[in-house]
């Protein structure tokens, strides 16, 4: 459901990668620190990216 409200299709992430998405945005404060670029991407479009 995630990903469909939120067009994930095609972004290069797999189900993983969605997992930790969901993850961090269901946690406070909980921010992503990744070398992978379509993850990155996504954390940053979600504004759950460690910067």
């Amino acid at each position: 459901m995630f990903i469909e409200q939120n067009k994930l299709f095609g972004k290069g992430c797999g189900y993983i990668d969605i997992a930790l998405l969901t993850s961090a945005l269901l946690s406070y404060e909980t921010k992503i620190w990744t070398l992978d670029k379509r993850l990155r991407k996504l954390a940053q479009e979600f504004h759950v990216n460690y910067h």
